[in-house]
């Protein structure tokens, strides 16, 4: 009956703080005792679509809340608590459109002395035994109302600053008065940090409303910081050491680095990976990874960052060594004879082979046999028929994607009849085309040439004209020096 009566008392003090507008409700809750059942509802609230309880409850009670016909949201507290003690909890109500209509802060006292609820231990499971399962919810029943069970890491933001709910785990609570864990199947609204002050984050699932308040701070004065040089990507080999660099500047603070990387351009998967402008890379792993650098500028109290550009780093596989090249063979026909190549890697890749064969010692003329066979360090030849082969084999590494290959020198199989004795046969170097030097031809040793007969000339004629002219060079030369001498009477007289 004292129950009844403030049950009845609580129900008039509701009715006259809805008519005078008020939104919240302090509720003394009749006294519960340790170890004993108790069962509690609260006022109905006209309109209610959804209820979130806050605060300390006693352990062994939780609250539930239900919709009758009429529109009603019914609240009860039941269960049996464990421990005495005070406790202080809220209740708060929403309708369809997520508005709180009130607000039960209730109090309840719990007396006697401590006595936990005898429940049997469980029972230890058989090896190999799956987990029990859990009643599913009955068929038609709703979510009512939200728990929240853990509330986010963070809890303070500048103005402008995405809500990160990150930690936030929730229970539903059903009609049929069940309930099941929440996951990630809710929306947080509004997204981003508003205005500085205490802000109240709704937590929406299924119809229902919950919520947590986070502090946010005014927006940093700071600047930002501006890159002075950006990373740039690079296409690298297996090995070979490279360093992203990085410069920022800002006008105030201090700057704080952080690198990222990623194995896509999704910069939500990226890990932290180095804490200075320059960032060494392990080029030992194959591969395209992302790169970003983060630059933060702090004064101790605010903080302002910016980002670099993404840029994509690749690591080409690494090169196989060939260690035991293929030898050469002559073996008669029908004879088993194979050929055989050994290669390394020294780091995490894998070999894979592809043999060629022709008939000439020249890598053009090369053609692979069959992919689906011949993919081993080890080929099997085929001596039923006698003939000269030529045959080499790609040594590929690969790792992430990543491809390199080497050729290995060609050598000549000769399949001889059993008449028929070995003979070297001509090779080429490794992978390269060999063309056979032809031997230069014999030669004879030079003989004497010689000259056709031709006959003589008549020299008779050549021999009076040459007797005539001389002939009149001399009489010239006589005429000449008596013309001079008679030249010279006449001066030597005019002197006289």
């Amino acid at each position: 009956m004292k129950q009844l009566l403030r049950s009845v008392g609580a129900a008039a003090v509701l009715a006259c703080a809805l008519t005078m507008g008020v939104r919240a409700v302090e509720l003394v809750l009749p006294e519960a005792t340790a170890g004993e059942p108790y069962h509690y509802e609260l006022p109905a609230v006209e309109g209610g679509r959804s209820a979130m309880a806050s605060g300390t409850l006693p352990p062994g009670m939780n609250v539930s809340a239900s919709e009758d016909g009429a529109g009603q949201m019914h609240i009860v507290l039941q269960g049996t608590a464990a421990a005495p003690g005070a406790y202080a909890f809220s209740v708060t109500v929403n309708d369809v459109e997520g508005t709180e209509l009130m607000c039960f802060n209730a109090s309840l006292a719990v007396l006697g002395t401590a006595a936990p609820v005898d429940t049997p231990p469980p029972e230890t499971p058989a090896p190999g035994t799956p987990p029990e399962e859990t009643e599913p919810p009955q068929a038609g029943a709703y979510t009512t109302w939200i728990e929240i069970l853990t509330l986010p890491v963070r809890d303070s933001y500048a103005v402008g600053e995405r809500i990160d709910p990150t930690g936030l785990t929730l229970r539903l609570w059903q009609s049929d008065g069940s309930c099941r864990d929440a996951g990630e199947g809710y929306t947080i609204a509004p997204e981003t940090a508003l205005a500085p002050g205490a802000q109240t984050v709704s937590v929406t699932c299924e119809g229902c409303v919950a919520g947590f308040v986070v502090e946010v701070r005014p927006q940093s004065e700071l600047t930002a910081p501006t890159f002075t040089r950006q990373p740039e990507g690079a296409l690298l080999g297996y090995g070979e050491p490279c360093t992203l660099y990085a410069a920022a500047t800002a006008p105030a603070g201090t700057l704080r680095w952080q690198w990222y990387r990623g194995e896509s351009e999704d910069k939500s998967l990226f890990v932290p990976v180095g804490g200075s402008p320059e960032l060494p890379l392990d080029t030992h792993r194959a591969g395209k990874y992302y790169y970003f650098a983060r630059v933060s500028c702090t004064d101790g109290v605010q903080s302002a960052e910016t980002d670099s550009q993404v840029v994509q780093v690749r690591v080409m596989a690494e090169k196989p060594l060939i260690v035991s090249q293929p030898r050469e063979l002559a073996v008669p026909v029908g004879t088993d004879c194979e050929l055989r190549v050994e290669a390394r890697l020294t780091g995490n890749g894998l070999l894979s082979y592809l043999w060629y064969r022709s008939t000439r010692p020249d890598m053009n003329t090369m053609t692979p046999i069959d992919r689906g066979r011949e993919t081993e360090a080890t080929l099997h030849i085929d001596s039923s028929h006698p003939g000269v082969g030529y045959y080499c084999v790609l040594v590929s590494g690969s790792e992430n994607g990543e491809i390199t290959s080497v050729y290995s020198e060609i050598v000549a199989v000769q399949i001889r009849s059993g008449e028929e004795e070995a003979a070297p046969a001509p090779t080429a170097g490794p992978a390269e085309t060999s063309t056979p030097v032809p031997e230069p031809p014999a030669t004879r040793p030079p003989q004497p040439v010689t000259p056709p007969d031709v006959p003589e000339p008549d020299t008779a004629l050549p021999r009076l004209i040459l007797a005539g002219v001389l002939g009149a060079g001399v009489c010239a030369g006589v005429a000449l020096g008596l013309r001079k001498s008679r030249r010279s009477r006449r001066k030597d007289a005019a002197d006289r």
